[in-house]
């Protein structure tokens, strides 16, 4: 059987994708080619006029470039072409001569929550009167902190990739402040643990998950540990899961 007469580029395509995975680049280019045109795989000519057009001082332009390319020369024939050559083109080069800052998330769970705790201000604690405030904001960090660790199980701990980062955490932060500041305006004496429970673990942590299981677990994460079935660890200095009255029964909050 001839296989060069006989089957179609596709189908050629198809073999290649089965038997020779490193050739089917080159391939999909010479099939786009061929049933398209050429035009379609060659690289457009850039035109940096155009570019300039387009532009503002409020729309800078931001070059991505790849190995090998440098724009520099294109642009100092720009610049000369628009009447800003010479003195008038000044070059900054970033990253040179500064200091390099790099982050990266903490490993662990403990560490994972002190990063957490610890950027929330004095001020931002003290911002809502009711008095089981301070604590559900730690227990909303430790919570932050699990969801943000489960990130390291790929689709095994979320079936969606999401960062889980800072921003979030405000925003359960304000929605936590919201409801208690509710409370307390109103005399009421218990804490809307429905609500909160529903907001934060529903809708804010779990928007992104897209599956039902994945809800139902990340709401299981919001309960408080029964009564008498909390972990022998620390959380801090003199503070265990026992002696934190929070997540023996949100109602006995003081």
């Amino acid at each position: 059987m001839q296989y060069q007469d006989n089957l179609t580029n596709f189908q050629k395509l198809l073999l290649l994708r089965c038997f020779r995975v490193d050739r089917l680049y080159r391939a999909v280019m010479d099939y786009v080619s061929l049933t398209m045109s050429e035009k379609y795989v060659q690289p457009p000519v850039i035109s940096f006029e155009a570019v300039f057009e387009q532009s503002s001082p409020y729309s800078p332009v931001v070059f991505i470039l790849s190995p090998g390319s440098d724009p520099v020369s294109d642009l100092m024939k720009l610049a000369e072409r628009t009447g800003f050559g010479g003195d008038r083109l000044k070059f900054l080069a970033m990253g040179q001569g500064q200091e390099k800052v790099v982050t990266e998330p903490p490993n662990g769970l403990k560490l994972n929550m002190r990063a957490t705790y610890f950027k929330i201000p004095e001020e931002a604690l003290e911002q809502c009167p009711h008095p089981a405030f301070k604590s559900l904001v730690y227990v909303l960090a430790f919570f932050h902190a699990v969801v943000q660790e489960r990130r390291k199980f790929g689709k095994v701990g979320w079936n969606v990739p999401y960062d889980f980062n800072e921003s979030d955490f405000q925003v359960c932060m304000e929605i936590l402040n919201t409801y208690l500041t509710k409370a307390f305006e109103q005399n009421d004496d218990k804490i809307p643990w429905s609500s909160l429970k529903y907001l934060i673990g529903e809708v804010s942590a779990c928007s992104v998950t897209q599956e039902h299981l994945m809800v139902k677990e990340s709401r299981s994460m919001t309960l408080p540990f029964p009564h008498g079935q909390y972990p022998q660890v620390e959380l801090a200095q003199n503070l265990s899961w026992a002696t934190l009255k929070l997540l023996r029964s949100p109602e006995q909050v003081t």
